[in-house]
């Protein structure tokens, strides 16, 4: 990776939609699929599905990680 130039998450998601080819907005329906069980359950700060946590923070879907994986950045459990 270049040591000089920053790659920002925008610049990723870009180069995903628009080169990979990946459909970011059936991703975002099908995470909203999985997700739906939350809207029922006001003050959720989870939700889980098929080995995947959901984290949600003022009422948006703010990361995706696997279940009891270690966190990347302490190398501690997740809770």
């Amino acid at each position: 990776m270049s040591k000089g130039l920053r790659i920002t998450d925008h610049a990723v998601l870009r180069y995903l939609e628009r080169v990979a080819r990946v459909d970011v907005e059936a991703a975002r329906a099908e995470i909203a699929r999985k997700v739906a069980f939350a809207e029922a359950h006001e003050g959720a700060t989870s939700v889980l599905s098929a080995g995947f946590t959901y984290s949600i923070r003022g009422g948006a879907i703010t990361t995706v990680y696997k279940t009891h994986a270690p966190n990347p950045r302490t190398g501690g459990h997740r809770k």
